[in-house]
């Protein structure tokens, strides 16, 4: 199989969700520009908001198989969602852990040695809680704070819904999102404004654009009809900026509690309006982009650091960084992910259709 096959595989899939694709692909572009600062200041005051996209999508694409057995009245598969989740996540962040840690104390400990854990703080990175793990923050492996969030929710979402199954209450889940949205909102904006457990990296902070992924999918079930779904597209287009606008109304806490709320719900909309919509081709950079995205946000934040120190914050520095942020995100793709994935898939095959399996192909990429 050659180097490109299997992105062309998965990405020319008939069932794929190309706007999924679309945003994935932004996301990750937003994230890279905004972390170089320097150069394009509207990213680097807004980039971050990346982040709160790729919750939203990961919301909607994890929850999807989870309603999908709730509404047939079947018992979640926790062992294939489980599955599926390992096999994507782990392998390149591992290596990630492992590479990172000896490229760092070859190029960046003789310069910056804070940037580097302890190895008392490896367990916050090995069971994914480095988001609670406090300051100082070591900042070549900093950004994998969201890996946490996503992942507390991965553990938190299937439970909930074998929760439902058992209990006979399928259509509660509704409701439940709703109540994790509204919560997580509220829990935001007590942190915001009492500065008690404010750190925007906390899950508590962020877990409402999750949820707003998980009500996408529940209601991209009712929005059958394309022409319906060119009002929610129109205002997620019109809330965005205006959220934005609103945020910088404000300063500190209280910004980001804006920030984090309206563009999360601003996405949603976005997400919802683009669900079953054809797509022009010349998006198809987008999701080549986003058929690397997971590995290019593991390892662009560690390579900015000594491309600033050693090269500089110009466009130099930036051409620097942006392609060796592609290669590593190439290179670990292609020889890590995609080889555990396909073990992945060989195993879960074995404990349910493959038909079950090429139906969330979405999440491979």
């Amino acid at each position: 199989m050659g180097f490109f096959d299997r992105p062309r595989q998965v990405l020319g899939a008939p069932q794929r969700e190309v706007g999924v694709d679309v945003l994935r692909g932004l996301a990750a572009l937003a994230v890279l520009i905004g972390h170089f600062e320097g150069i394009w200041p509207f990213f680097n005051t807004y980039g971050g908001l990346g982040v709160d996209l790729f919750f939203v999508l990961s919301g909607y694409l994890v929850s999807r198989p989870l309603v999908d057995s709730l509404e047939a009245g079947q018992r979640p598969r926790m062992r294939l969602f489980f599955g599926k989740r390992f096999s994507k996540i782990l392998p390149s962040y591992l290596f990630f852990l492992v590479a990172g840690m000896l490229l760092a104390i070859i190029l960046v400990r003789p310069f910056a040695p804070e940037m580097l854990p302890t190895w008392k703080e490896i367990p916050q990175y090995l069971f994914f809680y480095r988001n609670y793990g406090g300051p100082p923050p070591r900042l070549l492996f900093e950004h994998t704070w969201s890996l946490c969030v996503e992942e507390h929710f991965y553990l938190i979402l299937p439970v909930i819904c074998l929760l439902l199954w058992k209990f006979k209450r399928e259509a509660s889940l509704f409701p439940l999102a709703i109540f994790i949205l509204v919560a997580g909102i509220l829990i935001r904006l007590y942190t915001a404004s009492s500065g008690f457990a404010e750190y925007p990296t906390y899950t508590h902070n962020r877990i409402d654009a999750l949820a707003w992924g998980v009500l996408v999918t529940i209601m991209g079930r009712k929005w059958t009809k394309l022409h319906g779904k060119d009002i929610f597209l129109l205002l997620g287009v019109v809330m965005f900026p205006l959220g934005l606008w609103i945020s910088d109304q404000w300063e500190g806490f209280m910004r980001l509690f804006f920030l984090h709320t309206l563009a999360p719900f601003s996405f949603a909309l976005i997400l919802g309006g683009l669900l079953g919509r054809t797509i022009p081709v010349w998006f198809n950079p987008l999701r080549w982009v986003a058929y690397y995205s997971y590995n290019l946000y593991l390892w662009h934040f560690f390579i900015l650091h000594p491309v600033r120190h050693f090269i500089g914050q110009k466009e130099t520095g930036f051409l620097v960084y942006a392609v060796l942020s592609g290669i590593f995100a190439l290179l670990t793709t292609a020889f890590i992910e995609e080889p555990c994935s396909k073990l992945g898939r060989r195993w879960l095959n074995k404990i349910s259709p493959p038909t079950d399996i090429k139906a969330e192909e979405q999440e491979a990429g």
